[in-house]
């Protein structure tokens, strides 16, 4: 009895919905399977997975992105594969330059047989007149596919135009916590948005995203298409802006942005104090500060704009080695286009903890201004304090929500007045005149809810600081008992280092040491104390602000080769 011949079946979907879905999946791999029957071959499969055919530069022709594509060729060159079935040529090339070219460079000259759709008819490629079918048929499913994406995007974009103020639904995969009704507009489901509430919320009190994970697992609540959640479709959600009311949809020909209002589910202050923990939390990515106790990891900052992270290296014979270090090298390694960074030498820990611990020793007892603010902010009120500015947070949320809706006419007057010139029910000149004035009107309650936004973040940070000097008003009033990273936290934005470059002993441009410039939350650094009258000093004072930012210096250490000895003459 001989051996079955191999039948390859290419199989691929052009998106992740499509995938999941499992629709076009399974019809091409029934298909296949048949075909595979019907001819007497074995069915072997080659799934390319979910990627788009569609190229938008000359970069993407000759990049694939599609490794079963690139797999198939070569093994038709090494003869492993000698019959090969699609569900359509479009499923196997992304327009007819790459089919001609793999028909006539890849299949004939390998003595290949092509099979095409669900009865498996073969392709003939053996005269001129074969070739010409081949190519006009190709040149037909090119023009059928481009005018297919030409009327989708027309669509969209005109839906974007007319109804982008009620949230329209432009495809792909409905974000967790809403849903699409019969009109195909975004709506707030009410089960859904609780979990995404509780999920921002969780996370901005300092749950993982391995513990979140876990929690909704075990809980039985599954994601959109899978049966479980990944750590990146959570850290995904929440990253997106969607979740606050704010949704672009981009053309991708034209990348052309179009503004679509969209149900809010979180409040502004809840989403900024998420983006600062996942900031954070990428910043010491890498690090095993978590490991060992590190005083400065969360603000040391690189010139170069790499992360500076603690490392502690034990070892048996001289203690641990604890150090702070650019990653700008360790991400080079990894492929990650980064700027050249002078930073080379490591800092050393224990010596830079000290010297920053003392700097701010120094600044925080001597501040003016720290007392002047602990005094009027926490000494009587810190209760009251604390809510009137959950107060003040919840009405700027409100003239928020004032403005969207706002702006939720505006997009309606633009969306009619689009209307009215495709029309031409407007003349020209009118339309461009509203066109002119909407889009002004747009600008400035945008630029209302930009900084209403920006205040809501401003109190959120008074929040930590009338809860960071309650805790700390001992180290305020009277003296420090010790330094440690929360206490930083609330006196310290950052700490950017530099190289600080000098001549060795060979006279050659080395690293000397590391400048540190300390950027302070508050303008405390020399601060004072101005009197309305020094020869009576019951008239009052007024504080005078002084600088945000001290600089220091911190030597590398010595060592290395030692001195050449110089050769005596004689």
């Amino acid at each position: 009895m001989s051996k079955k011949e191999n039948l390859y079946c290419y199989i691929r979907v052009s998106s992740d919905g499509q995938r999941d879905d499992g629709g076009s999946l399974e019809v091409q791999r029934e298909w296949g399977q048949k075909v595979s029957k019907q001819k007497g071959m074995k069915y072997v499969e080659l799934y390319e997975g979910s990627s788009s055919t569609m190229i938008r530069s000359e970069e993407q022709f000759f990049e694939s992105p599609r490794p079963i594509y690139s797999k198939l060729k070569d093994m038709i060159r090494s003869g492993e594969v000698k019959h090969l079935w699609v569900w359509s040529p479009s499923r196997l090339h992304r327009d007819s330059v790459e089919e001609e070219v793999f028909r006539r460079f890849t299949l004939i000259p390998n003595k290949v047989k092509l099979y095409v759709g669900q009865f498996g008819g073969e392709v003939p490629m053996s005269t001129p007149n074969d070739i010409l079918n081949i190519r006009i048929s190709s040149i037909f499913d090119q023009q059928i596919k481009e005018n297919v994406s030409y009327l989708s995007r027309m669509g969209k974009i005109r839906r974007s135009n007319t109804d982008g103020h009620l949230g329209p639904f432009m495809g792909g995969t409905i974000n967790f916590g809403y849903r699409v009704n019969k009109d195909k507009f975004f709506e707030i489901d009410k089960e859904e948005s609780k979990i995404v509430r509780q999920i921002f919320k969780m996370y901005s009190q300092g749950t993982s995203l391995k513990d979140i994970k876990i929690y909704l697992d075990t809980n039985n609540i599954k994601p959109r298409r899978s049966k479980s959640w990944s750590l990146g479709s959570i850290h995904k959600m929440l990253l997106n802006r969607f979740y606050v009311g704010e949704h672009k949809w981009t053309d991708k020909k034209t990348e052309e942005t179009y503004p679509i209002v969209v149900p809010r589910i979180v409040t502004h202050s809840l989403f900024n104090r998420v983006q600062k923990k996942l900031t954070f939390n990428q910043k010491n990515k890498g690090s095993n500060f978590k490991k060992h106790d590190t005083l400065l990891c969360d603000f040391l900052e690189c010139y170069c704009g790499q992360n500076i992270t603690g490392h502690v290296k034990l070892t048996h014979n001289t203690g641990p080695k604890k150090y702070y270090y650019c990653h700008s090298k360790e991400n080079k390694w990894k492929g990650v286009n980064v700027p050249i960074c002078d930073n080379r030498r490591s800092l050393n820990m224990d010596r830079t903890d000290e010297l920053v611990k003392e700097r701010v020793k120094d600044i925080v007892e001597d501040s003016s201004f720290l007392k002047e603010k602990f005094k009027n902010d926490v000494l009587s009120q810190k209760g009251k304090k604390e809510d009137e500015i959950e107060e003040q947070k919840r009405l700027k949320q409100v003239s928020i929500d004032n403005l969207n809706k706002q702006l939720d006419v505006v997009f309606q007057s633009m969306s009619k007045n689009e209307v009215n010139h495709l029309t031409k029910k407007t003349p020209k000149q009118v339309y461009v005149q509203v066109k002119k004035m909407l889009d002004s009107e747009m600008v400035d309650l945008e630029d209302r809810k930009s900084v209403l936004v920006k205040e809501i973040d401003d109190l959120d940070t008074q929040k930590d600081w009338v809860d960071w000097i309650g805790k700390y008003s001992d180290e305020i009033t009277n003296t420090f008992s010790d330094v440690t990273s929360d206490y930083l936290k609330g006196v310290i934005n950052k700490i950017v280092v530099s190289p600080k470059m000098g001549k060795g002993r060979d006279k050659d441009n080395i690293q000397l040491g590391h400048e540190l410039k300390i950027h302070f939350r508050y303008p405390i650094v020399n601060d004072s104390i101005e009197y309305n009258d020094p020869q009576n000093k019951r008239k009052g004072y007024k504080v005078i602000n002084g600088k945000k930012i001290v600089k220091d210096m911190v030597e590398t250490n010595k060592g290395g080769r030692p001195k050449k000895k110089q050769k005596k003459n004689g």
